[in-house]
């Protein structure tokens, strides 16, 4: 072949390589520009589904934290414009960890014990920035219910105690109310509802839960009337990291005589979220389920969801701890409102205080949840501060 064939043939194919490159750049082009209809609508459902989907930490399918958020979902959800979305968890410290670095979750349910766990003991880096308070919620007391050869919890040394959920919030103040009570126990970890059953055929000897409502286990716990329930000590120590509170014949009405009251220890529970920065479009989505919920409250305070929704103040502030913007802001919005609230409840109180049911030094006793100064609320007598101080403790441990 001669040298000018030679290079005929190879111009020739360079010539056919190049436009097969061209042409396969071309249809690649034109497959991009064109998109099946079909798949646009796939499409814009998907975004308009997760346009207004906001992800909460919650707990285990029978647990309080699971309730809670359920009860969330039907204040504030309004289609595809807003959709609450509870995520299984395994208990409030853990709600903690996986609202700062579990993706796709905005925000979560937790207690202060937790946060102040986590704060204290520096568990995570930037905590009091990335991590803000959206509101207060409840107290979540713990009752003990064991044997009634069990007549103290001094009487559990070395005995089976049922600490709920192996790393849950029940779990972990457990252990941390038995070890300030100096009590070794032998910890077992089964759901309650199977824990009560356990506890009425003796292979275990006492339960322990921070519950919301009983009603759920109420029925195993009294098929026997071998059980009953006994009080947790609320000393100096246990003071220092709960709250006080009492168990009645409300919560037991077979297992605790009407009119008694039996002391015990409390959590309060806290609606966090991420500390979103304005401009993330999940920073503007929480700040629409808040809105929604913040305006809807009075829904889960008069429904029939658990009584405990009355005693969520809104307003009620978290010390060392920063709230979310988008509450803040909402809250600043509703303060003619809110100090007309703060007035009512004062005159309820002072009826109570008249009528002696309440008895101050029980509540100055909980020097740890003293609240921030603040001044009288309109129309009371500014001269009586000791008054109001009792009151802003009481109104405090109500969660009002």
């Amino acid at each position: 072949m001669s040298k000018t064939q030679t290079l005929y043939y190879l111009g020739l194919t360079s010539l056919i390589f190049a436009f097969a490159i061209s042409f396969f750049i071309n249809l690649q082009t034109a497959q991009a520009q064109y998109q099946d209809p079909q798949q646009l609508s796939n499409r814009d459902l998907a975004n308009s589904i997760n346009a207004g989907k906001v992800t909460m930490m919650a707990g285990n399918s029978n647990t309080n934290l699971m309730k809670i958020a359920l009860d969330m979902t039907v204040s504030a959800n309004d289609g595809d414009n807003l959709r609450l979305v509870p995520v299984m968890g395994i208990g409030t410290r853990h709600n903690i960890r996986d609202i700062l670095y579990l993706q796709g979750i905005d925000m979560g349910i937790t207690d202060i014990e937790s946060m102040e766990f986590s704060r204290l003991n520096k568990s995570y880096s930037n905590l009091t920035k990335n991590l803000a308070y959206v509101t207060l919620l409840f107290p979540q007391s713990l009752y003990l219910l064991t044997d009634k050869k069990v007549e103290s919890v001094e009487d559990l040394v070395n005995l089976r105690v049922n600490f709920g959920q192996k790393g849950s919030g029940s779990d972990l103040h457990a252990k941390e109310i038995f070890k300030t009570l100096n009590i070794p126990v032998k910890p077992t970890y089964h759901p309650s509802h199977l824990a009560i059953e356990k506890l009425n055929r003796s292979e275990i000897d006492a339960v322990v839960c921070f519950c919301l409502d009983v009603a759920d286990n109420y029925n195993a716990a009294k098929e026997t009337g071998r059980l009953h329930v006994i009080s947790i000590p609320t000393n100096v120590e246990i003071l220092k990291k709960y709250l006080p509170s009492f168990l009645s014949s409300d919560d037991f009405p077979d297992l605790i005589p009407e009119g008694k009251k039996i002391p015990t220890a409390a959590v309060r529970l806290v609606l966090v979220s991420y500390n979103w920065r304005k401009t993330d479009l999940r920073y503007k989505k929480v700040a629409r389920f808040i809105e929604a919920f913040f305006a809807r409250i009075s829904q889960l305070k008069s429904g029939p969801r658990s009584d405990k929704w009355r005693q969520v103040n809104l307003a009620a502030e978290l010390p060392n701890w920063k709230r979310f913007e988008p509450a803040r802001a909402w809250l600043a919005a509703q303060d003619g409102d809110v100090k007309e609230n703060l007035r009512d409840t004062f005159n309820d109180f002072l009826v109570k205080y008249e009528d002696g049911q309440i008895v101050a030094p029980s509540i100055a006793s909980n020097t740890n949840n003293t609240p921030d100064v603040v001044s009288p609320p309109p129309n009371v007598d500014p001269s009586n501060e000791k008054l109001f101080r009792d009151f802003m403790q009481w109104r405090q441990l109500q969660g009002r």
